[in-house]
């Protein structure tokens, strides 16, 4: 009993200790550690990403910039648009990869642009922008079998009709389906052109780069057949020429039977030709679906339609029109990838929408991806219906032309000299311009 009694006082006594040393401090008057914060950690946004877009069709231009602010609205992606004049983007272009400032987004204009920029531009296989391509013919595709561009351009090219004049002269468009019945009806309007107030063919034109496209598609007659009758599907080393008689007999149609002196035939640009065409000087106009608008502003749009460019090749009869494409988007390999992706994101929205795909056809005649509403260019739904009945459109082999600048403007300089004095002196030189310098530009896009 006195050891228990001991022990408690010990323990009043230390109780008592202490009590003056500030007391036992039991939970509760613990002091409270730092209170965690409920709100999430801020973290600093990411800037945004930011790419850069180079066009090289000026028509183009408003849709893309809109395109572009629409884009960078939604999702804060910035995408900067930069329309390069044609004539130059090549060489810009070329320049900004050497100096590796090369934009996210680029333009290839066929399976030539392979050759200088395939090395840079990204394996868009299974990107979501290629699923929705409508066209497998418009790719371009790499040695290794990498798909380095995406066509989004199309187009169609032949000879636009005044079906009111043709019907003043006494013929109708059906009676219209190959080169005899071209030529018959051709030759006899020439004829009576005092008589009728107007002639066959508007002037050619042979300046400026409506020359260049001229040039595209008349030779690309003679390329058509013979890459078709040989299967080519990359840029030979060598053409040998052998459809170029059916290029003579449309090109001495259309020099022929116009109200053109030859003799000043490089005189003649494209407003000549479609002044010519919009007061009712001729029957028979060369152009392209790009054309459309500015012609039906121009005249009634229910008096034109388009036929092929008939010149007598075997089985012409079965062919529709000249259609093809010749812009390719491309995506630059050596950008970030989250640029990389940003870009394919990009490409994806503008095609995957009906909306999207109307504001970009704006400027061009069709785009082909499954979103698109039906062109409403009737030179594209000419050639969709010529299609539909069994015709084989004329692809565009002039997309192979090596070198394209160096080729296309030789062979140009060789038909126009012909045109003006067209002997068979100028047509044997122009024959061996053909050949040789396709021979030689060949050599030399592989020495590069």
């Amino acid at each position: 009993m006195m050891k228990k009694t001991i022990l408690i006082l010990l323990v009043l006594a230390l109780l008592l200790s202490l009590s003056a040393c500030g007391g036992v401090k039991t939970a509760a008057e613990e002091p409270p550690a730092a209170e965690e914060s409920l709100e999430p950690a801020v973290e600093e946004a990411a800037p945004p990403v930011h790419i850069v877009y180079w066009n090289d069709l000026p028509a183009l231009d408003a849709a893309l910039q809109s395109l572009a602010a629409a884009y960078a609205a939604q999702t804060g992606t910035e995408v900067e648009v930069r329309t390069i004049d044609r004539e130059t983007y090549a060489e810009t272009l070329s320049a900004a990869f050497d100096a590796g400032d090369a934009p996210t987004v680029f333009c290839m204009r066929g399976p030539v642009d392979l050759h200088a920029w395939g090395g840079h531009a990204l394996d868009m296989s299974g990107a979501a922008v290629t699923a929705e391509a409508s066209n497998e013919s418009y790719r371009l595709y790499g040695s290794s079998g990498a798909l380095l561009g995406l066509g989004f351009d199309e187009e169609t090219y032949g000879l636009v009709v005044n079906t009111e004049r043709l019907a003043k002269a006494g013929y109708t468009v059906e009676a219209l389906n190959g080169f005899n019945s071209l030529r018959a009806l051709s030759d006899g309007v020439h004829i009576r052109a005092g008589e009728l107030g107007f002639d066959a063919f508007a002037p050619a034109s042979l300046m400026g780069e409506e020359a260049r496209e001229l040039a595209d598609h008349l030779l690309n007659i003679p390329l058509f057949y013979e890459f078709w009758n040989d299967g080519v599907t990359a840029t030979p080393e060598t053409v040998n020429g052998s459809f170029l008689p059916y290029l003579r007999l449309l090109w001495n149609l259309e020099l022929m039977d116009s109200k053109v002196n030859t003799a000043m035939l490089i005189q003649y640009d494209e407003d000549v030709a479609m002044q010519a065409f919009f007061d009712g000087k001729a029957i028979f106009y060369p152009q392209g679906s790009w054309a459309y608008e500015r012609l039906a502003e121009g005249m009634d749009p229910d008096q034109l339609c388009m036929i092929p460019l008939y010149c007598g090749a075997p089985g012409e009869e079965n062919m529709g029109l000249s259609t093809g494409c010749r812009d390719y988007w491309a995506v630059n390999a050596g950008a970030p990838e989250e640029e990389r992706q940003a870009a394919l994101d990009f490409l994806y929205w503008m095609v995957s929408s009906a909306d999207n795909c109307k504001t970009l056809a704006q400027g061009i005649s069709s785009v082909p991806f499954k979103a698109a509403p039906a062109s409403t260019n009737p030179f594209i739904m000419e050639a969709a219906a010529r299609a539909e009945q069994g015709q084989t459109n004329l692809t565009w082999m002039f997309n192979y032309t090596p070198e394209d600048g160096l080729w296309r403007d030789a062979v140009l300089n060789a038909l126009a000299r012909y045109g003006m004095d067209p002997v068979d002196m100028y047509w044997t030189e122009m024959t061996a311009t053909f050949t040789e310098a396709w021979r030689i530009a060949c050599a030399y896009a592989q020495q590069r």
